[in-house]
């Protein structure tokens, strides 16, 4: 098959050199990895390659822009894989840009991707199409943030927390009417908090922050990630979260959950999502699969798939390039576990050594 020339945005990521590994171990064909990424001294600059630092899209995205329409003329790249919420929306916002200049872009269209990142209108989505809504209110006032507590449950019930834009489980707290100051000192990156101390910080906001106060959910969570095209599932492999944070999954577990696959592509239906989608899952006291995040983007735990049997972030170059998927079955009851490895460098260049003496 014809080599392919790929260019990778946020390739410094922690978890970039797994989907650096998935899109070069395909098994059909070679792919030359273009990375970039608006660091220099990230692992991923040494994984690809070639690489080049660019001006972060979270602070001037024009300038971003217009330096990947450069590379994608000097790389001859055939597909751009955007990584990172800024990243994705503003290439998916100039995506006639990039397929003038040769590429194809595999992400959601604009408005899609927008929608499928406000948070307030994800939930809203969900429930006008029964996908698996939790019990949510949008709050802009703190009077708004008390009447959706008390609506939800507590004090018998914790809440929980969260900004109405972000990404990356940023800002998610879960409300407690009983923790005290001894279990806060002793916690480790915990988004468990006491009701009244975030009640307190709330009340002095001067301009008050767009938040969601949603139903907290029992269950077991799971990172349910999919391949889509023009909202058709193509292909999804959901993973239990067996430790790890509200998400990132650290050691997870591949299983074939037919009501967690069903939410999930019904999720998937009700966006019109394409290429690659992540959901974050967790069943509600009930058993019942709630969404409580949408990722219409690579995530984290992408690369995990392909160990699955289900190579979703090379399907996605495929898929771009108008090539057939590939009909598989999903090998469960894989697991994952995740674990940190360093690259030791002396004057600029990598170490034969796993020790940095």
């Amino acid at each position: 098959m014809q080599r392919l020339r790929i260019l990778l945005t946020t390739c410094g990521a922690l978890t970039s050199p797994s989907l650096i590994d998935a899109i070069k171990q395909n098994g059909e064909r070679e792919i030359t990895v273009v990375g970039i990424d608006g660091f220099p001294h990230v692992a991923g600059a040494l994984l690809v390659d070639r690489f080049y630092q660019v001006p972060p899209s979270s602070e001037d995205e024009t300038a971003f822009v217009e330096r990947i329409v450069e590379i994608v003329g000097r790389e001859a790249i055939d597909v751009i894989l955007p990584c990172g919420h800024e990243d994705c929306l503003a290439i998916a916002k100039r995506r006639d840009m990039f397929e003038a200049a040769g590429a194809k872009v595999a992400v959601s269209p604009y408005e899609i991707l927008v929608r499928g990142f406000d948070k307030g209108l994800v939930y809203e989505t969900l429930r006008e199409h029964d996908a698996g809504a939790p019990e949510f209110y949008c709050a802009s006032t703190f009077d708004e943030f008390l009447v959706a507590s008390d609506r939800l449950g507590y004090p018998k019930e914790p809440i929980v927390l969260k900004p109405r834009l972000s990404r990356g489980g940023r800002g998610v707290m879960i409300l407690h009417p009983d923790i005290d100051f001894a279990s806060l000192l002793n916690s480790k990156a915990d988004i468990n908090y006491p009701f009244e101390y975030v009640a307190g910080l709330l009340r002095q906001q001067r301009q008050f922050p767009q938040v969601i106060v949603m139903e907290y959910l029992p269950g077991e969570f799971y990172s349910v990630d999919l391949l889509a095209d023009h909202g058709r599932p193509l292909i999804t492999v959901p993973k239990i979260r067996l430790w790890g944070t509200p998400s990132q999954t650290l050691r997870g577990l591949v299983d074939l959950n037919p009501p967690v696959i069903a939410v999930a592509q019904k999720a998937c239906r009700a966006f019109g999502f394409s290429y690659n989608v992540n959901f974050e899952i967790k069943l509600s006291r009930t058993g019942a699969p709630m969404i409580y995040d949408s990722n219409p983007r690579l995530a984290a735990s992408t690369a995990f798939c392909a160990a699955a049997g289900a190579n979703l972030v090379y399907f996605a170059i495929k898929l771009a390039l108008g090539e057939e998927i590939p009909t598989l079955a999903i090998k469960n009851r894989v697991m994952m576990i995740r674990y940190f490895k360093e690259l030791y460098l002396r004057n600029g260049q990598v170490q034969d050594s796993s020790c940095p003496v």
